[in-house]
């Protein structure tokens, strides 16, 4: 299998199930992937991430100031990091993101982790992790093909 490189977005500064999930994820896909984490300055997670990525850690809050879903110089910015580290996959945790990046200038795969929030916007990704059955059934019938989208409840170990 081929080496990824991977941005993993949190847009959350707390760590709680969410935040969890975001660092068991990253820890799993760095052990095969080159993995870039994009998450706030004050975030919860920073030094566990760290241990994980060493200097992959882009702070938001501090280079880009208004990291907003409707502010263009935010999807100017993720396109070029997108483009500067050849990203070839790119997780969001929130519906915030997954909008700047579907509408940004790039054309890399975005996978959605739904959390359990809004499962029509999940279903504008290309790819889903969900954390339970209902939402699973849920972003299929927001138009999801059941082939793209994968279930992984939290709090479990993603090695097999």
């Amino acid at each position: 299998m081929k080496n990824l490189r991977i941005l993993n977005i949190l847009h959350s500064p707390y760590y709680a199930g969410a935040e969890t999930s975001f660092v068991n994820l990253t820890k799993t896909l760095s052990e095969k992937n080159t993995v870039l984490c994009i998450l706030p300055s004050k975030s919860q997670t920073k030094n566990d991430l760290t241990k994980l990525v060493g200097n992959n850690i882009i702070e938001y809050d501090k280079a880009y100031k208004n990291f907003g879903r409707f502010d263009i110089l935010a999807k100017l910015k993720i396109t070029k990091i997108i483009k500067k580290n050849k990203i070839n996959l790119v997780i969001v945790h929130n519906g915030r993101m997954l909008d700047i990046l579907k509408t940004s200038c790039t054309k890399v795969p975005i996978l959605a982790f739904n959390h359990g929030t809004n499962p029509k916007k999940t279903a504008k990704a290309d790819y889903a992790f969900v954390v339970n059955s209902k939402m699973y059934a849920e972003v299929e019938k927001a138009g999801m093909a059941s082939n793209k989208i994968y279930l992984i409840p939290n709090y479990i170990n993603l090695r097999s």
